[in-house]
């Protein structure tokens, strides 16, 4: 007696086509052809979400469906005739998010398989959050330049926010080198016509700034918060810089000239002696 068994041609595969699937807890990379017995039970399964293999980093699949309505891992009783079994993915593609020190980024999205994954054409807004004592720069990756970041996914893509630290800067109106406390500015990078210290005491005289030489004339040269100030050699109460007479007192501050006929004050009236001469005798 010869006894046949009815069998039936059974193809696994996916969509799109190549992914892996498991048949009977064996792996394969779909299409596969079976020949079953009908009646038989067999399971199918598919992993996920699955890389798109070489060449395609950041692009996954992400399981959806089975074409028969059947759990992502279930069992199928072979029918009696010819049958195909489809896992339906969704293709999506990663995207991830750096930031350099300074700030922050969102949405946060790291290198991982368990990072930000979007279908294919979504837009994807990125915005950036600098901390106190910096501003955002620039975008560089998928983005570039300062302002607002939307990423289209069409394949694996990153975003980097740069951040830079702000620094004072201070208004030097009179290029004299030192800058004006009043006026100043927080930047990235030194604008012309700005400076880094904020020391000057008459940002519109060039004359007048720190290390300057003190000279009598009622203004604080030096900026220190005095004027007309400095030694004192001749120890007379006038300071050298306004003393006419620095190595001889003279708190009254007489010029006098012995001659007697050529050294006259605003008002007339006639000097006598040298008060700069020590022994006042010309």
């Amino acid at each position: 007696t010869a006894n046949f068994v009815l069998t039936s041609s059974i193809t696994v595969t996916t969509s799109p086509a190549g992914r892996m699937i498991t048949v009977d807890g064996v792996s394969y990379a779909a299409p596969q052809t079976f020949i079953w017995t009908a009646g038989s039970s067999h399971t199918i399964s598919v992993s996920s979400p699955q890389s798109g293999g070489p060449g395609t980093a950041g692009t996954g699949y992400f399981y959806s469906s089975w074409s028969d309505g059947g759990a992502q891992s279930h069992t199928i009783t072979t029918p009696s005739s010819t049958a195909a079994y489809t896992a339906n993915f969704t293709t999506r593609y990663q995207l991830v998010t750096y930031w350099s020190t300074g700030g922050s980024v969102t949405p946060v999205c790291p290198p991982s398989p368990s990072g930000c994954w979007y279908n294919s054409g979504a837009i994807v807004s990125v915005t950036s959050k600098a901390n106190a004592g910096y501003a955002f720069a620039n975008w560089s990756g998928a983005c570039t330049g300062s302002g607002a970041c939307g990423v289209t996914m069409n394949a694996g893509k990153s975003v980097t926010a740069n951040f830079c630290a702000l620094s004072a800067y201070y208004r030097d109106a009179d290029a004299d080198g030192y800058g004006n406390a009043s006026v100043t500015t927080q930047l990235c990078t030194q604008p012309v016509g700005y400076v880094t210290n904020n020391s000057d005491c008459d940002d519109a005289n060039s004359a007048i700034k720190p290390g300057a030489a003190e000279v009598c004339d009622s203004k604080d040269n030096d900026c220190d918060g005095l004027s007309d100030n400095g030694p004192d050699s001749d120890a007379d109460g006038v300071n050298d810089v306004c003393d006419n007479c620095k190595l001889v007192a003279n708190p009254d501050q007489r010029d006098d000239n012995s001659a007697g006929d050529d050294d006259l004050n605003k008002a007339g009236i006639q000097h006598y002696g040298d008060i700069c001469d020590p022994d006042f005798d010309n």
